[in-house]
């Protein structure tokens, strides 16, 4: 069974089973209640999160409100940029996202093998008949005490299982599992998986590793970009790193949106002479007994000026979140500040908020616009949120 969504939106009446019903509820991709009109049945809405997941035989392909180039584009932009070809990634043919990033994938991974695997020195441990490299006297006394044979040794081994060639086979191994790669990319990945045998692939993970660019594996570049996003998709755990049921490729907005906002402003910042820092974990009482993490902190020499959250929601004067309210409020009680900020991706109908002595500056960032646009709104928004910062020959003075 197939369900298509667009994200933030619902679809019901669905007939469901006790097993896909409990497994929906564990993902926080999805809001599942009993359909208001037919009894029995189920209402499945998506939230912040775009791609495909396989649930206990149910397909769920949730689109982007933002189009897949710029969704690709913004995705990409964070691990590593990215000049798309329109023509050889055809964006065209689908308006989901796994089937274009999969083609994509599979077009800039075919370009940096072409020419060979690349090959790299790895330390290798093994019991041997002979000697090989270097005696590892420590495993042997402790595994083997008394015996001459096997011999426990350490050496370098030249091979093709090397940290890149592992991120590539383990970003084709999570898209030869998921269901809506269409069959020609399926082909193209199976001969990707067969040119990378002997590599161990990459698990995926929220922190796939990273690669250091050297003119050694400059080839590699772009395909290793692609892979890193595609192992941070189709880790599917939960906020204490549990597994989740089901095997996808999901996409968080709401860190995306984070993404976007905190590249955009540092920018600005650090152009003013500032610093930004992320997800800044403070203790929120003298005690220590609870926390808080707000999405960006401004400094200038060291001292906070601001403080910003980024809100991938749809707010109105109604439906701005009493819970953005109280949260941005406990981070100025926290840093001492009487100007706030929240960055809302679509924009709000009023600029500000007073709550006693408090400030609530609301902006607006579009990341469906082009690169050029983003960018000079973030620096407009800069300018607002710094305004009240005295400068001094064009730097920020705290």
């Amino acid at each position: 069974m197939i369900i298509e969504l667009e994200e933030w939106s619902a679809t019901g009446p669905l007939e469901l089973t006790a097993k896909q019903v409990r497994a929906l509820t564990s993902h926080d991709a999805f809001v599942i209640r009993p359909h208001s009109e037919r009894l029995g049945q189920w209402s499945l809405g998506a939230r912040h999160k775009v791609g495909a997941i396989m649930v206990e035989g149910l397909e769920i392909r949730i689109r982007p409100k933002v189009a897949v180039p710029t969704l690709l584009a913004l995705l990409t932009e964070a691990v590593g940029r990215i000049e798309f070809d329109d023509d050889e990634v055809q964006f065209a043919e689908s308006d989901q996202l796994l089937p274009i990033l999969a083609g994509a994938f599979c077009h800039y991974a075919e370009s940096a093998i072409r020419l060979g695997l690349l090959q790299g020195y790895q330390t290798a441990h093994e019991a041997l008949l002979a000697v090989k490299g270097r005696l590892n006297l420590s495993a042997q006394v402790s595994r083997r005490a008394g015996m001459t044979l096997p011999v426990e040794v350490t050496h370098d081994e030249f091979t093709t299982d090397i940290i890149e060639n592992r991120i590539l086979a383990g970003a084709v191994q999570v898209l030869m599992a998921q269901p809506s790669v269409v069959e020609q990319h399926q082909l193209r990945l199976m001969r990707l998986r067969r040119r990378l045998d002997g590599v161990a692939p990459t698990r995926p993970s929220s922190s796939p590793p990273s690669v250091v660019t050297t003119r050694l594996n400059v080839r590699y570049a772009d395909a290793l970009t692609l892979a890193r996003l595609i192992l941070s998709a189709g880790a599917l755990e939960d906020g204490e790193e549990r597994k989740l049921p089901g095997t996808g490729l999901l996409v968080d907005m709401n860190r995306l949106f984070e993404d976007v906002v905190g590249a955009g402003l540092r920018r600005s910042l650090e152009a003013l002479g500032g610093s930004v820092r992320f997800q800044d974990v403070r203790p929120l009482d003298v005690d220590g007994f609870t926390t808080i993490r707000p999405d960006l902190v401004c400094l200038v020499d060291g001292r906070p000026v601001a403080v910003i959250d980024a809100k991938y929601k749809l707010p109105t004067t109604r439906d701005i979140a009493n819970s953005d309210i109280y949260q941005v409020l406990a981070y100025a009680a926290r840093y001492e500040l009487a100007d706030v900020h929240l960055i809302y991706a679509e924009e709000p109908d009023r600029k500000r908020l007073q709550v006693g002595n408090v400030t609530i500056h609301l902006h607006h960032l579009d990341i469906g616009s082009s690169s050029t646009e983003r960018n000079l709104s973030c620096q407009a928004i800069s300018e607002k949120i710094f305004a009240p910062i005295r400068l001094d020959e064009g730097r920020l003075i705290a």
